[in-house]
């Protein structure tokens, strides 16, 4: 089974089965915290598609990343926050 870092590195790559191994790990825990914290499982639900939307195009934070000169984004604990994966 991939780490969680290993799937975002290919998530990054546009590798969609390791996406929907993503979504399929966290997307019932994603809901679950968004439906406590908002009391609402309609939001819950906007919450889940807009967290894993930002997930598959992680864009901004890569991009970010090049520009401070790191070659691997996901080394920062800031920049792994922003993907939502735990410091180091």
């Amino acid at each position: 089974m991939p780490s969680d870092v290993e799937l975002m590195q290919a998530i990054v790559r546009g590798q969609a089965k390791a996406f929907d191994v993503f979504f399929s790990r966290y997307r019932d825990a994603v809901r679950a915290h968004a439906a406590g914290m908002l009391r609402d499982e309609s939001g819950a639900k906007d919450v889940v598609q807009e967290v894993f939307l930002r997930a598959w195009n992680p864009g901004p934070v890569f991009a970010l990343a090049a520009f401070l000169g790191e070659t691997d984004p996901l080394a920062e604990p800031e920049l792994r926050l922003l993907v939502g994966l735990p410091g180091r």
